[in-house]
């Protein structure tokens, strides 16, 4: 390998024939392109000893093998760029804000790769999307929730953003579920309000501001409409239920 035949190899080099190169090296397509780079590398370093004229020209070559080589292995990587079979929403319409992804609602198809992409069906199942997702649109690991959840716990709900006090919950722990307590904010009002204690809620989303802490969650209709008698008049606290 140490006694390159530039001539013989350079119309098939420079013409892209890396497979004819390799052939007529009797090694790997990698390994010609290698053998023949380094080999251009050692003729440059004599031509820019013995002939200053030409050094710009060998510059500009050892560059050209370089992006080729580089080229060549990039291309073998699972980079995002072309085409792979990866998960897309194929429920007519798209799929709405807290919907949970099931198999209906998506199919693989061979789409142009792309940041968070998904290529296996089974990593969006059971999640939901914190975001609307249009049909035929690819799925993005950052438009669905870290954990999941039965499409059946949450069906039928209503969402409503409630602030809370006393907790803080992270992004990657949801969804959470958790049981809520209402508190009177007025100690004196007579009659007093009582205490009210709603079990089985799902805390889907939250935000955190300088003096608030608000949650989106996902009650059932009996229970939204009994907290939204007791807005302003109560504080919201949240106890996170034991698994």
């Amino acid at each position: 390998m140490s006694d390159i035949d530039l001539e013989g190899l350079w119309a098939d080099f420079s013409a892209g024939r890396i497979a004819r190169v390799a052939d007529a090296l009797g090694t790997t397509q990698e390994r010609a392109i290698e053998n023949v780079g380094n080999r251009l590398i050692k003729e440059s370093d004599k031509l820019l000893v013995g002939v200053w004229r030409y050094s710009f020209d060998v510059l500009a070559l050892a560059c050209l093998v370089l992006l080729i080589l580089i080229f060549f292995f990039v291309t073998r990587q699972s980079f995002p760029h072309g085409k792979s079979n990866q998960v897309v929403i194929s429920l007519a319409g798209g799929v709405p804000k807290y919907h949970v992804i099931t198999n209906k609602d998506v199919a693989l198809q061979n789409v142009k790769t792309i940041d968070g992409s998904l290529g296996e069906v089974g990593r969006v199942l059971g999640h939901y999307a914190i975001e609307p997702i249009g049909q035929g649109m690819t799925v993005r690991s950052s438009q669905l929730s870290s954990g999941i959840i039965s499409a059946s716990a949450i069906q039928g709900r209503q969402v409503l953003e409630l602030p809370i006090k006393g907790s803080h919950f992270n992004a990657r722990e949801m969804p959470v579920g958790v049981s809520l307590y209402l508190s009177s904010k007025t100690a004196d009002r007579k009659p007093a309000l009582q205490s009210v204690v709603i079990r089985g809620a799902y805390i889907l989303s939250c935000v955190s501001t300088k003096d608030s802490e608000w949650a989106t969650i996902a009650l059932s209709s009996q229970d939204a409409n009994a907290i939204i008698e007791l807005l302003g008049s109560s504080d919201i606290y949240v106890s996170e239920n034991s698994p």
